[in-house]
């Protein structure tokens, strides 16, 4: 199941934005890991494994 999901995701490789609690980031989303969370690179380098939150494509710099 995890491997279907990592093939249909629509999210990887695009430029998100994250809303996480009271936190928004912009990142890039990188992989799905062994834990079912959406691994991303935020915009200033750190990566960030999401175990759970709320992300939408970014479309354009959006910067």
């Amino acid at each position: 199941m995890l491997a279907e999901n990592r093939r249909r995701s629509v999210l990887l490789g695009h430029e998100v934005t994250v809303f996480r609690g009271g936190e928004t980031f912009h990142a890039r989303a990188k992989e799905i890991n062994d834990r079912g969370e959406l691994v991303v690179l935020t915009d200033c380098g750190e990566t960030v494994a999401l175990p759970s939150g709320e992300v939408s494509v970014r479309t354009g710099t959006g910067k």
